[in-house]
């Protein structure tokens, strides 16, 4: 799920705190997939690492933005 340029430009226009719903969505997501990685269920291994990449870009843009209202 590697975002895409268009993605983060709509994501850079939401609120912070939706940002950080959509963090916590992404955190969630990434665990159940960890788990189905170790039990074999999940085929696409490099599904938790893209998830981990996305959460990143998201608390990038949270960062900047908290560093912008100051």
């Amino acid at each position: 799920m590697l975002m895409k340029k268009r993605q983060l430009e709509k994501i850079k226009a939401k609120s912070v705190s939706t940002l950080r719903s959509e963090v916590l969505k992404l955190k969630k997501e990434k665990q159940i997939v960890s788990a189905q990685i170790k039990i074999g269920r999940e085929a696409n291994l490099k599904k938790a690492h893209g998830l981990g990449r996305d959460i990143a870009q998201i608390m990038t843009i949270i960062h900047e933005k908290e560093r912008k209202e100051k």
